[in-house]
């Protein structure tokens, strides 16, 4: 998780938008996690 942070810091807003959106749908096939 560490690493998704460090990478934000120098990441465009798309870049940002598409690893929202990744966990997002993440969360909607594994609510337990």
């Amino acid at each position: 998780m560490r690493v998704l942070f460090d990478a934000a810091q120098d990441s465009r807003p798309e870049d940002l938008q598409m690893a929202a959106d990744l966990l997002r749908r993440l969360k909607k096939t594994n609510p337990d996690g």
